[in-house]
Order: structure tokens, then sequence, then C-alpha cells
């Protein structure tokens, strides 16, 4: 027995230009040259130094940027905390006395506001300097590949 959209249609064929060839990032890179190579991807993932220890690596392999990012946006949250801590507080007591607690009830209502958007800001620089960072390091490992694909082709 026959399908009967056949019949009525004949066989399918693709229709279309045929497909592209696969862009450059995603053909294979070369084999390897024999021999022993040591590359940044070749190197095992072991335990990290530490921040005295990448302070004192002259190689400059464990960089010291993110964990002293860590540190300082914590730092940051302790201090914008607070500050404003104390600005709530402090429009409280202007709340609560005689003068000026238009100006005190306007403290309490934005402090915690001003809070947020402060943190806001204090993580969307600290990503930042996280990003630019990756970016620094990707970009070594580009300039790996390329140069030893360079060096395969001559």
């Amino acid at each position: 027995m026959t399908d009967p959209t056949w019949r009525e249609h004949g066989p399918q064929e693709p229709y279309g230009p045929p497909p592209l060839p696969p862009p450059w990032y995603e053909l294979a890179p070369p084999a390897a040259p024999p021999g022993p190579t040591q590359g940044p991807a070749d190197k095992p993932p072991g335990p990290g130094k530490g921040l005295f220890g990448s302070l004192f690596d002259l190689s400059f392999d464990n960089l010291v940027t993110t964990k002293l990012l860590r540190m300082m946006y914590t730092l940051a949250i302790l201090c914008v905390t607070g500050f404003n801590l104390v600005m709530f507080l402090f429009g409280w007591s202007l709340a609560a006395g005689r003068f000026w607690p238009f100006l005190g009830w306007t403290m309490v209502v934005g402090v915690p506001v001003l809070w947020l958007a402060e943190l806001i800001m204090v993580r969307v620089v600290v990503e930042y300097l996280i990003v630019q960072h990756k970016i620094a390091s990707d970009l070594t490992i580009v300039r790996e590949v390329i140069k030893d694909i360079r060096a395969a082709k001559s």
C-alpha cells in the first residue's frame, strides 16, 4: 500500500542552496605538533595561592584583583550600610523632635531608597571591574591559541 500524499505530490526533494560551511570559530583547531607542549590550557587546575601567595607571584599567573574585589565589596557594603543606618537614626531623631520634623520623616522614608541605590551602584562598579578582568584573562587565552595556530601553520 502506498502513501496517498506521495501519489498526489510526487517524491519530496530538498530545496534551497546547500548548507554553508561552519564559521571559522567552529572549525576544529589543527592538531598539535609532536613533542611536549605546555600551554595555559594544559596546566592542571590546582588550588589558588591565596592573597599573599598571589601578591608575591612574579610570573603573574595568579591575579589578586578578584580576591581584593571581594574584600572591597564586603567593606563597601558595610560602609554604605553603616552610613545609612546613622542617617536613618538621625532622621528618626529629627522626626521625633520639635525642629524640622518634615526633614526627619523625609530622611526616614528616603534613606532606605538611598541605601538600595548606593548598593546597586557599588555592585555595578564591582561587576564592571570583574568583567574587565575576565575579558583580559579570556584575551590571554585567545592570544595563546592564535600563537599556537600560527606556529602550527609555519
